[in-house]
């Protein structure tokens, strides 16, 4: 990470970008807003973990640094704070963390801008599935895996023939298949790991499942709705931004397998209402395919330069992208257009596109 940021750092001095912008608070926002001032440039914070990367000084964050304080901290939460009101612009998943951070005193222009998904990569097959109910997400403590176990071990009592999918690796691998089996259900658990193809294995399954104790807008969870996957997620975060209970999935009650288990039987006991739900999944995930979300991007960048909407779009941007996982392929990549320039330090899996879609009008 030293080495990127360094570059990333070396990149901004050099081109003087108009904009400048990071991922998260702690270190990529916090070194934007370092570096805007010295070129120029107006400093961009894309809040993808919503309040908590603030709250009790980030430490239900997801982040390493964060964790170390093992407690909460309200003297970090304030320094934070503090931090966060000092950007030109704020970019955030969804509309309760556009409240927070109006409500905690950001003056800035706040902007909902979601990821982006490609709508045709994720779609629905006509192939049968080959599971009930699939999981998608880094086996950590805050995705809440036990719930979902218990919540299958609950199905399996009225559905005894139910199967389910676990997609993703984590720290906590080791210790949730010692809880399927010791809850009996290990033989209707398969957990496979990281995927690449994560559409191959939401084609293969009937219901998605998030038990999340917090979550932003996941992009799992729009994957999972494009391929047609009716959802029954936690009612935290921004995950009402997309799943209308009734409509095209249901939110339960975190933290409770009885809820979840009960909507789980629900739909698996009446096929013609998965069959509505599922339909509609797709319908309503169309709104974030990748296309319309970088027009998006493209206008609040372009507003965010002093441009009019309709002008002409971004000359360059340069996007550093840490999760890429091409050994030949740049730490920055550049955006062709023909007005501005564009940094942005963090995380770009959230576009599910190539960087050349940001910041470009299509």
């Amino acid at each position: 990470m030293p080495a990127r940021l360094v570059v990333f750092a070396c990149t901004a001095l050099r081109v003087r970008p108009h904009i400048i912008g990071g991922f998260h608070l702690l270190v990529n926002g916090l070194l934007a807003a370092f570096l805007a001032p010295l070129v120029g440039a107006r400093s961009m914070y894309i809040c993808t973990g919503g309040p908590l990367e603030i709250i009790d000084g980030g430490v239900w964050a997801e982040n390493r640094l964060f964790a170390k304080l093992g407690t909460p901290d309200t003297i970090v939460e304030r320094r934070l704070l503090r931090a966060a009101r000092e950007f030109d612009l704020l970019i955030v998943r969804g509309e309760r963390t556009r409240r927070f951070f109006r409500g905690v005193g950001v003056g800035a222009p706040i902007h909902v801008v979601t990821g982006g998904v490609d709508a045709h990569r994720f779609s629905p097959s006509g192939e049968a599935p080959a599971f009930d109910l699939i999981l998608v997400g880094r086996l950590t403590a805050v995705k809440r895996v036990d719930v979902f176990l218990r919540a299958v071990q609950t199905v399996a009592r009225e559905l005894p023939a139910v199967s389910a999918c676990v997609v993703g690796g984590g720290p906590l691998l080791d210790q949730l298949e010692k809880l399927a089996a010791e809850l009996g259900i290990a033989d209707r658990v398969r957990f496979v790991g990281h995927q690449d193809d994560v559409e191959r294995w939401l084609r293969r399954a009937r219901i998605f499942v998030l038990t999340s104790d917090n979550e932003g807008l996941a992009l799992s969870l729009i994957e999972a709705m494009l391929c047609g996957l009716p959802a029954i997620v936690s009612d935290v975060g921004e995950l009402g931004d997309l799943v209308a209970t009734g409509l095209n999935g249901y939110r339960v009650s975190p933290g409770c397998p009885e809820a979840f288990a009960a909507r789980i039987v629900e739909l698996l006991a009446n096929p013609q209402k998965l069959a509505t739900l599922s339909a509609q999944a797709r319908t309503t995930a169309l709104q974030f395919d990748v296309h319309p979300v970088s027009r998006k991007w493209a206008d609040v960048l372009v507003h965010a330069c002093g441009a009019s909407v309709g002008a002409r779009p971004l000359r360059r941007a340069l996007v550093r992208d840490t999760t890429c996982h091409d050994p030949d392929a740049p730490d920055v990549q550049e955006i062709d257009g023909e007005d501005q320039r564009v940094c942005v330090n963090g995380d770009m899996s959230g576009l599910r596109a190539p960087p050349r879609a940001v910041g470009r009008r299509a």
